[in-house]
């Protein structure tokens, strides 16, 4: 039986419409047995991956659910919670191969779930592996702190790209906690086509009164 803990301010995050969860700091031993035995009780498990490794510090794993509502259960029921003398951390995270990266194949990828302490020297080392890059953009807020967001192009074209994907999306890196969501960024024409489905919010003048009258005035 898991042990329930108080409210420790630490609000599960929302599966949304993701069918998938991720689960770090499981125990090194931990198998897919162990984790379709965990997780078992939230719903109908599809599949379950574990990355567990005998004597490796960061251990994670994956389980699908048949339901975003029976992920959901699981996130809000067994986040922070203490199993086997572990405190499980579990998350939304969507591994589809095909969800995220549906953009046309390009030389430049768009990457999230970044250390916020990468800069663009740790982000350049992270993808130099798989081609020449020719820039690196980390995006930062006003006050100059990393979004945990990263643009980079590879000068060695679009076969670079598609095996940084391969190999790098899903991933969680040493002594983090979240997998990386690595997916070609959007080329200009799928910005703008993007914008075109957005439909406009009407002129003031154009809504009924008095709620036009009003914004018409504003």
């Amino acid at each position: 039986e898991h042990t329930h803990l108080p409210d420790l301010d630490l609000p599960a995050p929302s599966a949304g419409t993701c069918r998938n969860i991720f689960v770090s700091n499981i125990p090194s031993t931990a198998d897919e047995d162990w984790l379709r035995a965990v997780f078992a009780p939230f719903g109908s498990i599809v599949s379950v991956k574990s990355m567990a490794t005998p004597g490796k510090r960061l251990c994670y794993g994956f389980v699908q659910y048949s339901h975003p509502s029976m992920a959901a259960a699981a996130i809000s029921g067994m986040h922070q919670q203490l199993v086997d003398g572990v405190r499980l951390c579990v998350k939304a995270a969507d591994r589809d191969k095909d969800k995220g990266i549906s953009n046309q194949p390009s030389s430049s990828l768009y990457i999230s779930n970044l250390p916020l302490s990468h800069g663009e020297n740790e982000v350049a080392a992270l993808f130099a592996p798989f081609g020449r890059i020719s820039s690196v953009a980390v995006l930062t807020t006003p006050s100059g702190q990393s979004r945990c967001v990263a643009l980079v192009r590879f000068q060695s074209g679009k076969e670079a790209a598609s095996q940084a994907i391969q190999h790098l999306h899903g991933k969680v890196l040493d002594g983090y906690d979240r997998p990386l969501e690595v997916k070609y960024a959007e080329t200009q024409q799928e910005r703008q086509e993007r914008k075109n489905k957005l439909t406009p919010l009407p002129h003031p003048h154009s809504l009924p009164t008095p709620l036009g009258s009003a914004l018409a005035h504003k």
